[in-house]
Order: C-alpha cells, then sequence, then structure tokens
C-alpha cells in the first residue's frame, strides 16, 4: 500500500465544508498535500527561499497546490522538477506550473511526443507549461467555476504575496483562513489510513522492543536511537523519535551519557511509515525492576487503561483526561500530566485530550469549542509518565482507534510491565 493508497476522506470533507459554507479547499502546506494528494518529496518541507537565493526569506520555496472542489476531487499543481513524485498521487488531474531547466532532446522535436505510457513524459512532454503556480492556480479555480466562491486557504503556509495575487485576480471570490478546518476533517481516520497506522505502530514496537533487547548499563541514548533507527529501517520505515528520561531530569534523544544501571527510565519511540507516524512508549529499566517502579508503572498503566475505558463517540476530550488524572489520584499521584492526542501524518493531531479551560478553536470558516468530542475513527494516543526528579521516571503510551460504543488497541502493545535492558521480549516478566 503506498501513500496514494490512503485516499483521503474526501465524504467527511464534503460534509464539514458544506456544514461550514466552503466551496473548495487549497491546500498548501506539505503535510495537507500529502494527506489530500499522497504527494510528497524530501525536499518539499525542508527547502527554503534563502538556501537557493542568496538574501532569501525563510519561505518554504516549492510552490505546490492542490484543489478541492466540495464533493469533487483534487487537482494538484506542481512544479515540473517533481512530477514523477506527483504521477502517483491519488488526484482527478496533475497540472504543471512552475520554473524548470531542461536540456533539449538533441533538438529532436519528436522527443516532445507523447507516447510511451510514462505519465511524467506525458505531463512534461507534452508542450509548455505556466511557470507561475499561483497563476496555474487561478486559472484552476476558474476553469471549476469558483471566482465568485468562498475559498477555504491555508492561511499559515499560503504567502502573504500569494494571498494578495489570489485576492487580486479573484475580485469575486471569499479567502478564508482554513487551517483548523484542516484538523478537523483530519482528525477521521479512513480505513486505509487506519491499515498505515496500525503498520507504522506494529514497527516502531518492534524496533523498540529489538533495541532494548541489545541495550545494558553501558549503552547510550544515541546508540539505542541508532539501533532504533536500523531495526525501523529494515521494514520500511524511517526514524521519527526515540526520547529517554535519565535520573528523572527531562528528556533526551542523543548523547553518549551511559544509561547506567538500577534506574527505571521514560522510553518514548516512533516511527515514519510511508508518511504515517507511530508514537508509542513505556518504561525501561537497566536491571530487573524494583518494587517502586513496577508500583509506578502499574499507577501509569492503569490511568492509560482507565482512559481507553472513557474512549468512545460523544465524550469531550477533557473527560477523558480528568478520568486518567483521577485514576492516578486514586494512586496517590498528582504531580503528573496525563493527557492524550490525535496521530496521523503528524506525531500530535486534533483532537488534543486535556482541558480546554473554556478556549475555542477557530479560524475563518470555523469556530466551536477546543474541547472536541471524539468519533468514531480518531486515532488516538493516551499517555502518562512520572518524572521524578534527579532519581527515576516511568511511562505509559498506547494507540486506540475509537470505535462505535469504545475504542480497541491499535496495534499490540505490550505494557503489563517494564521492559527491561537486555532481555529477550517473550522472557519478559509480565504481572497481570
Amino acid at each position: 500500500m503506498t501513500s496514494a493508497d490512503a485516499a483521503p476522506n474526501l465524504e467527511r470533507a464534503a460534509v464539514l465544508t458544506g456544514e461550514f459554507g466552503v466551496d473548495a479547499l487549497v491546500a498548501c502546506s506539505p503535510v495537507n498535500l500529502r494527506w489530500l494528494t499522497g504527494f510528497g518529496n524530501w525536499l518539499g518541507p525542508t527547502f527554503r527561499e534563502y538556501m537557493g537565493r542568496p538574501g532569501g526569506s525563510d519561505d518554504l520555496s516549492q510552490r505546490t497546490f492542490a484543489l478541492l472542489p466540495r464533493g469533487g476531487e483534487p487537482v494538484l499543481v506542481v512544479e515540473p522538477s517533481f512530477v514523477a513524485d506527483a504521477t502517483d498521487a491519488a488526484v482527478a488531474a496533475v497540472r504543471v506550473a512552475g520554473q524548470a531547466t531542461f536540456a533539449s532532446a538533441h533538438g529532436d522535436s519528436s522527443a516532445r511526443a507523447v507516447g510511451d505510457g510514462d505519465p511524467a513524459r506525458t505531463l512534461l512532454l507534452a508542450g509548455d507549461w505556466p511557470g507561475d503556480p499561483v497563476a496555474a492556480l487561478t486559472l484552476l479555480i476558474e476553469e471549476y467555476g469558483l471566482a465568485r466562491s468562498r475559498l477555504g486557504i491555508e492561511a499559515g503556509s499560503l504567502l502573504p504575496c500569494e494571498r494578495e495575487r489570489l485576492s487580486s485576480a479573484l475580485p469575486g471570490a471569499t479567502l478564508l483562513g482554513c487551517d483548523l478546518l484542516f484538523r478537523l476533517i483530519r482528525a477521521v481516520k479512513t480505513e486505509a489510513e487506519i491499515e498505515l497506522l496500525a503498520r507504522a505502530t506494529e514497527i516502531g514496537e518492534g524496533a523498540a522492543m529489538r533495541a532494548a533487547e541489545s541495550a545494558d548499563e553501558r549503552t547510550t541514548p544515541a546508540q539505542l536511537v541508532d539501533s532504533f533507527r536500523a531495526l525501523a529501517a529494515e521494514d520500511g520505515a524511517d526514524l521519527d523519535h526515540v526520547a529517554l528520561s535519565l535520573d528523572g531530569l527531562g528528556f533526551v534523544t542523543g548523547g553518549d551519557r551511559a544509561l547506567g544501571g538500577g534506574t527505571s527510565m521514560f522510553y518514548d519511540y516512533g516511527c515514519v511509515y510511508r508518511g504515517w507516524i507511530s508514537d508509542a512508549g513505556t518504561t525501561l529499566c537497566v536491571s530487573e525492576p524494583g518494587s517502586i517502579a513496577l508500583a509506578e508503572h502499574a499507577a501509569m498503566r492503569g490511568a492509560v487503561a482507565a482512559g481507553a475505558e472513557a474512549l468512545r463517540p460523544g465524550v469531550r476530550g477533557s473527560s477523558v483526561q480528568r478520568t486518567m488524572r483521577e485514576c492516578l489520584a486514586a494512586a496517590g499521584i498528582v504531580e503528573s500530566f496525563p493527557h492524550g492526542h490525535g496521530v496521523g501524518l503528524e506525531v500530535r493531531e486534533y483532537p488534543i485530550l486535556v482541558s480546554a479551560d473554556g478556549r475555542t478553536a477557530k479560524d475563518d470558516c470555523v469556530e466551536l469549542s477546543a474541547d472536541l468530542p471524539l468519533e468514531r475513527n480518531m486515532v488516538l494516543n493516551l499517555e502518562a509518565s512520572l518524572l521524578v526528579l534527579g532519581e527515576r521516571s516511568v511511562h505509559c503510551e498506547q494507540t486506540f482507534v475509537v470505535t462505535s460504543d469504545g475504542c480497541r488497541p491499535l496495534a499490540e502493545q505490550h505494557r503489563d510491565a517494564p521492559l527491561v535492558a537486555g532481555v529477550r521480549r517473550e522472557q519478559q516478566v509480565r504481572v497481570a
């Protein structure tokens, strides 16, 4: 399954854009372009204007757009240098626009003929393309009869000059920031997206367990990270993060300090599989866990289990966190921050399961309580940690899918007891 196989939730997009009176969406951030079309490449999220033009800005240089008419399918506007990455996109059409330098094929005009069936060759050899992606987007909006419509645009990613040009070229259109609307649409996953997230979670879990199996008191965080990276790569995934808390002194993601012996530590990890991110964690002990580590880990595990019991459609995120807090308080733990969050193409997506304190979430299209109700097919992480400053830490984090009447684990994740460094997974001590 490729990222293009995980078609976006167009039905949900149509419902929510209709509910909020938006006629079409324009995506321009790397994450929403990947979600909407499956298109992505290594350069889009990283290459900035100053990297190619001395004295340039920090703005991303790659200007790619996707137009999604309400009830329709997306159309992608992509720069010519990245057409080959776009030919697998899940879109109705790909339009080429932007600057690129290609040498001609020995001046042979027949080289411009279309015909060998390669989509990239067809797009690039069929004729000249506009040199301006914004102009191409404007023409696309007009072509779809949306020149006088309400257009949701990513205000945080569309450059101010681009917005001004769209406003000038489309005086009859109303341009509305829709960053929150995109988050709300993406908060509910399709079955294909859930499948990809489950595979990412399985890979991350396996890599974390095997990395712990090879660790001992002399292992450093940097070595643990390198081990996780190599193991995840064996299954086609990339490193997203490995984080530890040594002696409860905050968090480290590298470094050459040895893990040491006789302590428990926060162990959080995740990988990226075809663009989709896993995020999970448990307690790692160097030597057999003592009674304190077992009791504290059990309390974190209990809070996650209590939160999972509270997961069901219609429940507010703050209610889930409150349940987790109450569970920890009953165990005598109050200096902790149990919570939850969505996961998907980003390591944290909506909803965020914490107290909203009466706040409102809004953009130009949407205004509602920031304390969002849960919905079926949301993929959520629940996590609880305790950092005892200067001494130890414990952690428990699992991923769940909201079902019609509750939730289910996204993938198999053993949290019965802490991991023990150097001990094979099947030999780990489990407690009821």
